[in-house]
C-alpha cells in the first residue's frame, strides 16, 4: 500500500498557524516510511498486553507514527489512497505528529485513540456485516481521530476559573481548517468534522450539559428510535440527520475514553495521573478514576463494538478503582507494573 506524497505538497505553502510545524513533521514522516512499511496488525485480544504496548510506545520503543498506522488501516479496510478524503486523513495524520509535549494530550495519545479506532470499526463491520461503515465513515474517523487533541494547550475548558465551553475543541478544529480546507474539503464534510471534535468535549456546563452527553443521547436516540423526544441544539443536526454519523462520533469518543477505562488497570492509573497534571481540579487517584468512569463514562460504552473489545476490561478496572477508593489511594507515582523489553504488534 502506497501514498502518492506530492498530494500534501500545496500544505507546505501555507501561510497559517502551525505551517512551519507541518512541513518538518511532513518532510520527515515521508522520508521516515519506506514503501514497505511495517505491518500492524489487529488485536482480538485486548488484556492487559495492549496497554503494555502502548506504554512501550510510549517509551518510543517501535512507536508506529499515525501516518503509518493510516496505512495499515487503507491495507485492512481497502482504502482508495488517491480519494480526497484520504489525501485529507493523511494531512490530518501529519499534523497529529506535530510535536505535543503535554503531559496527557500528546502525540502518544493521538496514536492510541486513533489505533483503538481502527479496531471499533473493524469489530462493528463484522458484527454488523448488514449495517457495515462505508470506506469514507471509516476515513472520517482515522481523521477526527488523528486531530481530535490537536494544537491541545495542556488545560481544559476552564479559563481563569470560568468554564468556557469546548474551548479546547474549538481551538484544535480552528487550527486543523486552514490544512483541511485547502485540501478542498466541502463545508458540509468539515462541519461533520467539527461536530465530531466537539462532541468529545466532557467537559459540563451549568446545566450538566456537555457536548458528549449531547452526542450520546443522540446515539441512544437512533438506536431506541425515539429521536422526536430529544431537546439538543441545532449545532449536533448532522448527528440527528444521519445515524452512521452518529455512530462513528460515538467511537470516536468511545475511543477517546478509553484510554482511562477500557485497557488494564495500571493503565488507567498511569492516565489519571497524568491527566491530572493538565488540571488544577483533579488528583492523581482513585477517587478522580472512579467519578470519571462514573460520570463521564457513565458507568459503561454505549455501542456494541466498544462493548464487545473493551467491557469486560471496564467492568475489571472499574471494581478495583471502587476498591481503591475507599482509602483515597493515590496514583502519584509513575506506574511500573509494565513488563520490561519490546513487544512487538
Amino acid at each position: 500500500m502506497k501514498f502518492q506524497w506530492s498530494y500534501l505538497d500545496p500544505l507546505t505553502t501555507l501561510d497559517c498557524d502551525y505551517a512551519d510545524q507541518f512541513q518538518t513533521t511532513f518532510k520527515k514522516i515521508k522520508n521516515d516510511i519506506p514503501d514497505n512499511f511495517p505491518t500492524i496488525p489487529l488485536h482480538n485480544d485486548w488484556g492487559p498486553d495492549i496497554s503494555h504496548i502502548f506504554m512501550h510506545w510510549r517509551q518510543g520503543e517501535k512507536a508506529p507514527t499515525l501516518p503509518t498506522l493510516l496505512l495499515n488501516a487503507a491495507h485492512h479496510f481497502d482504502l482508495d489512497t488517491q480519494s480526497d478524503l484520504f489525501i485529507a486523513t493523511m494531512a490530518a495524520c501529519i499534523l497529529g505528529e506535530i510535536p505535543h509535549h503535554n503531559p496527557y494530550h500528546n502525540n502518544p495519545h493521538f496514536r492510541e485513540v486513533f489505533y483503538v479506532a481502527m479496531h471499533l470499526c473493524a469489530i462493528h463491520n463484522d458484527l454488523k456485516s448488514e449495517d457495515s461503515l462505508s470506506k469514507d465513515e471509516i476515513l472520517l474517523l482515522m481523521l477526527t481521530g488523528a486531530i481530535h487533541d490537536f494544537a491541545h494547550p495542556g488545560h481544559g475548558n476552564m479559563i481563569n476559573d470560568t468554564h468556557i465551553p469546548s474551548f479546547v475543541e474549538r481551538k484544535t478544529v480552528a487550527k486543523a481548517e486552514p490544512f483541511l480546507k485547502a485540501l478542498g474539503l466541502s463545508d458540509e464534510l468539515f462541519k461533520q468534522i467539527q461536530v465530531m471534535i466537539i462532541c468529545t468535549d466532557v467537559s459540563r456546563d451549568s446545566n450538566g450539559k456537555s457536548p458528549s452527553i449531547f452526542a450520546r443521547n443522540i446515539y441512544q436516540g437512533h438506536q431506541q428510535n425515539n429521536l422526536e423526544t430529544l431537546n439538543v441544539p441545532d449545532f449536533y443536526a448532522p448527528l440527528r440527520k444521519d445515524p452512521k454519523l452518529s455512530l462513528v462520533t460515538m467511537f470516536l469518543c468511545e475511543a477517546d475514553i478509553a484510554m482511562s477505562s477500557g485497557l488494564g488497570y495500571e493503565f488507567s492509573k498511569e492516565m489519571t495521573r497524568l491527566v491530572a497534571q493538565e488540571s488544577s481540579m483533579l488528583q492523581p487517584n482513585a477517587v478522580t478514576l472512579l467519578g470519571f468512569m462514573k460520570s463521564i463514562c457513565h458507568g459503561g460504552y454505549l455501542t456494541h463494538a466498544s462493548n464487545n473489545l473493551l467491557g469486560q476490561n471496564f467492568k475489571a478496572i472499574l471494581i478495583q478503582a471502587e476498591q481503591d477508593a475507599k482509602e483515597s489511594v493515590s496514583y502519584a507515582q509513575p506506574e511500573s507494573k509494565f513488563p520490561k523489553g519490546s513487544l512487538i504488534l
